[in-house]
């Protein structure tokens, strides 16, 4: 699997083998941000200790069940939900999701009052793109709208700023498809003036996004928008800082920061 380590493939693949039929795992977190992009799109891998994965779960009863059946290959921290592959080393955090959620959006922690938002992970789920981990096994990776808004949503839940940078990496990296000219919104707003064709990226993600999303859920993801947008100025220029080359302060870094959230709101903003 192209960009994938094998130590993780390998590990995600026996993973896949213990799940109740008929499901499949979500990649989430850094590994993410490199696939859900088109293969020339894709940057360095971005360094992380572990691999974020998510699945549809019945009850925390069907996850002990897991756990117990992946205990002769991992060592299990059901408090944490957290594997780790005893052959390779490989670290997996597992976020169920699903039936699960009490209510629809949370995941309180089995045992503890620990509370997930797990806000649009159906959809992300509903819609991914699939990808070989095996000869039997697929994982499912989300489109880059969906990358985009969960980790703008984890970042409104925990500050982490490499959810920021995350976000803005896809973001600077989309670029449209010839269908971009038949967007009668886009089209109006370039003649206009109000968009140009380096925005049409960042406007078709944002717009394949909103298409899969039901009204209430389109309406969380402009609020999520919006309550980035009104960060100071320091914590929206994450969204265009690097990981390898930390960037000072300048009007043309923040413009261009403030320009990826703005197209990326506005395209969810229009209806249809």
């Amino acid at each position: 699997m192209n960009d994938l380590p094998q130590m993780y493939a390998a590990a995600l693949a026996q993973l896949a083998s213990h799940l109740p039929e008929q499901r499949e795992l979500l990649l989430l977190g850094a590994f993410a941000r490199n696939l859900c992009l088109p293969p020339h799109r894709r940057g360095a891998q971005r360094k992380t200790a572990d691999i974020d994965v998510t699945v549809w779960m019945e009850n925390w009863q069907e996850v002990d069940a897991l756990f117990d059946r992946l205990e002769s290959i991992f060592d299990v921290n059901r408090q944490k939900l957290r594997l780790s592959h005893r052959h390779s080393g490989a670290k997996i955090d597992l976020c169920p999701f699903g039936a699960i959620e009490q209510p629809p959006g949370h995941l309180t922690l089995y045992r503890t009052e620990r509370v997930y938002n797990v806000s649009g992970l159906h959809s992300a789920y509903r819609c991914a793109l699939r990808m070989p981990l095996s000869e039997m096994h697929q994982i499912r990776v989300p489109l880059p709208g969906f990358f985009v808004l969960l980790k703008l949503q984890s970042y409104l839940d925990r500050s982490a700023l490499r959810d920021l940078r995350d976000a803005g990496f896809v973001l600077k990296q989309v670029v449209a498809d010839e269908t971009l000219w038949d967007d009668a919104a886009f089209v109006d707003l370039t003649l206009e003036g109000t968009l140009t064709i380096e925005d049409g990226g960042v406007w078709q993600t944002a717009r394949r996004l909103s298409g899969e999303l039901s009204e209430p859920e389109r309406l969380r993801a402009i609020d999520v928008v919006e309550q980035i947008q009104a960060l100071s100025d320091s914590r929206r220029l994450e969204v265009v800082r690097s990981e390898a080359f930390v960037q000072h302060w300048s009007e043309d870094n923040q413009a261009q920061a403030d320009r990826l959230l703005h197209v990326f709101r506005l395209a969810l903003l229009v209806e249809g």
